[in-house]
């Protein structure tokens, strides 16, 4: 026997070692996949900047030269520089300022600056003397003077341009009499908040951003505009002890690391590239869930190096205590050896569960989680209803904060908040509300909205704003109780389903939108039997099989419905401490029972027939009143993971009865009589564990 348990020792070892192999090699391809994302967005950035800026520098050379060789007529420069500003739009504007009475006899100081925002020019020396050294915001022209070259100022707030701006300036020299003489400078504004929404189109995946920043590494673009020159390259203000990571960051061309990023709250990857002609720094973000997928084939991995390492440390102890040896002591051990590794294999399948994150779950829906997606996702609803000839949609933002979330049972939810939107001016809403609750709970007034206010944003928009206390039915699955993850999905649509109007996320009203960092919910909330695990939105079609009374050639029985979706997980102390351990108790009585019966005439534990089946039947009554309790807090269609191990404990107290009588009234049976029924005591834990392994490895697996 001896012989047998090293060879299969080695067969385990063979087996653990090709699943750790199999792990490590699916853990390198995800990752280097994963890495190979993140360095071709960076690279796909750098490469864009640097076009657009190649190109804006071979425009400031093509545009100096126009300058010092037109005559000084104002209309003509303006023309110039107007005409040029307007082909680059990543511009704030352009500007170009001339030496004391170098443009006109008549004044001293002579400039003209075209604002792309407003289409008007400004004359910079009416807001302050681009002549003085003093003046940070005249170091575009001061200090390319001084430079005699290219100059590019730090990021400062244009009094002109009203707006974060960094400064592209040359001087430009004019021929007389045979030498150059300085005769302005010309300069391009950037304002580097432009290239936000720019660079961040660039992102894969669903949770990904970019930012810039200078040489020095201060943030100069952010989706967090209260990020931009407060806080450095790792996207918060450094201590001592990372002052390495920035300066490394600095100093090299290109590399990524790893951190956890305070915009998003959740561990991440940054990848960062520096531009050829700025030398400006492109940080691309990706949080690690999202960038290296789901890790669902992963914790499928660490399971049979789990099982197969469970069998390695059998063998090795089976051959260390001489086990092959079949005496009393040595079953024992076989028995809780076995035992305990059943519970680490069972253990490690609930550590993964409760690990389990949001992505891994996949809805037919379609998420959304930046503009780039929604704009795509609208572009192309509104291109399938233009093949078929019909309106397209009128999109409206829509926010939704939930301030209060309860969960009442498996089918009703009550939820209160504030939901905005932003309709057009010449919008005629309808009794002053712009969405329903599709869920609406179909008992008494389940949905209470009353309007906040009705603001006017700008000149084409109206801003309203409700607060809304709802009942809504959505349903809850409950399989996996206790290590269970549910899904809340808020469904929001217009009332009016035959106006082509389409719900869509407003995400301009919210600071983070990565799911992680939980947008719309409020810090407040508290959940007593859940945690708050991310929240995002999404967008799925409904078909409701009308056409309300309207023109089928004008209107779809599919109607675009908005979602808001919410995910939670069970707290899993509270189910275990009230039903796991009950549970484990009734099962150890069991034993206990089966332990305690024997055939000596000697013996004194009272343990009869008789009092095995009153045990059991009370053990039995026990268990079906916990089993009802859950039941009763659980109202689920299907039978629930916890509630298998119930009829385990049922399937055991009827075995238990069976073997009692056969044991008993009988000396047929060998393997009962064996040393009062030895065989059937040292089985029983290796069988329950058993048991729980297979119904656990059958639900999450």
């Amino acid at each position: 026997m001896r012989v047998v348990y090293i060879v299969l020792l080695i067969i385990s070892a063979l087996v653990l070692s090709f699943t750790v192999y199999d792990y490590n090699s699916l853990r390198t391809i995800r990752n280097d996949a994963g890495l190979d994302i993140g360095r071709k967005t960076a690279n796909d950035v750098k490469n864009h900047l640097d076009s657009i800026f190649t190109y804006a520098r071979g425009s400031m050379e093509g545009l100096v030269k126009k300058i010092a060789t037109s005559q000084p007529n104002e209309a003509i420069i303006k023309n110039l520089i107007k005409e040029q500003s307007e082909k680059l739009n990543f511009l704030s504007g352009i500007a170009v300022a001339f030496e004391p009475y170098a443009f006109s006899p008549d004044r001293e100081l002579r400039s003209f600056y075209y604002q792309n925002m407003t289409k008007k020019f400004i004359e910079i020396e009416d807001r302050y003397n681009y002549l003085d050294t003093t003046l940070e915001t005249a170091n575009w022209y001061t200090k390319t003077v001084k430079a005699g070259k290219l100059s590019i100022t730090k990021p400062y707030f244009g009094e002109a341009a009203q707006e974060l701006s960094v400064d592209f300036s040359v001087p430009i020299y004019k021929e007389a009499n045979g030498n150059k003489q300085l005769y302005g400078v010309l300069t391009y504004s950037i304002s580097p908040d432009r290239f936000t929404e720019v660079v961040n189109s660039f992102v894969q995946g669903n949770s990904g951003y970019v930012y810039l920043t200078n040489a020095q590494g201060n943030i100069i673009t952010h989706p967090n505009r209260s990020y931009i020159l407060n806080m450095q390259i790792l996207d918060f203000a450094y201590t001592q002890e990372q002052k390495s990571m920035v300066d490394k960051i600095i100093s090299t061309d290109s590399g990524h690391l790893r951190y956890t990023s305070p915009y998003t709250g959740v561990p991440s990857i940054l990848f960062y590239q520096t531009l050829d002609f700025v030398k400006w720094k492109v940080a691309v973000i990706y949080s690690f869930t999202d960038l290296m997928g789901s890790p669902k084939t992963l914790e499928r991995k660490i399971t049979h190096i789990v099982l197969a390492g469970s069998f390695v440390v059998l063998f090795i102890l089976m051959i260390g205590l001489k086990i092959y040896q079949w005496e009393t002591a040595k079953i024992w051990q076989l028995s809780v050896i076995t035992s305990v590794l059943l519970v680490l294999n069972i253990a490690a399948l609930w550590i993964i569960q409760l690990d389990l994150d949001y992505s891994e779950e996949l809805k037919n829906t379609t998420r959304v989680y930046s503009s780039n997606a929604l704009n795509s996702y609208v572009s192309k609803r509104n291109y399938e209803k233009k093949l078929l000839g019909k309106q397209q949609f009128t999109s409206i933002p829509t926010g939704i904060f939930i301030e209060e979330l309860l969960v009442s049972d498996s089918y009703n939810m009550s939820v209160s908040g504030k939901i905005w939107q932003k309709w057009p001016i010449d919008h005629d809403l309808k009794d002053n509300r712009g969405f329903h609750f599709i869920q609406a709970s179909p008992q008494g007034r389940s949905v209470i909205v009353e309007l906040l206010s009705k603001d006017r944003l700008d000149s084409a928009t109206w801003l309203y704003t409700w607060k809304f206390n709802a009942t809504l039915r959505i349903f809850f699955d409950y399989d996996q109780f206790p290590l269970d993850q549910h899904y809340i999905n808020v469904k929001l649509i217009y009332p009016d389903m035959t106006d082509d109007i389409m719900l869509v996320p407003d995400f301009e009203s919210y600071e983070v939108l990565n799911p992680s960092s939980k947008p719309g919910l409020s810090d407040n909330l508290f959940l007593p039997k859940h945690r708050l695990i991310a929240s995002y939105f999404s967008f799925s079609s409904m078909d409701l099989k009308a056409f309300f009374g309207q023109n089928r050639m004008r209107t779809s029985p599919q109607y675009e419905t908005l979602e808001y979706n919410i995910v939670i997980k069970r707290r899993f102390i509270t189910p275990f401490v009230s039903f796991v351990i009950p549970f484990i108790i009734g099962a150890s009585i069991i034993f206990f029972l089966l332990y305690s019966l024997n055939k000596r005439k000697d013996d004194n534990s009272g343990v009869t027939v008789m009092g095995v089946v009153q045990g059991m039947a009370a053990l039995f009554f026990s268990m079906l009143l916990a089993h009802i309790t859950i039941r009763n807090k659980i109202p689920s269609p299907h039978i629930t993971y916890l509630e298998t191990y119930y009829f385990v404990i049922y399937v055991l107290i009827v075995l238990l009865i069976i073997i009692v009588v056969m044991y008993s009234r009988s000396d047929r049976y060998k393997f009962l009589n064996y040393k009062d029924n030895l065989i059937v005591k040292a089985v029983y834990w290796p069988a329950f564990f058993s048991m729980l392994y297979i119904i656990t490895l059958i639900s999450f697996y």
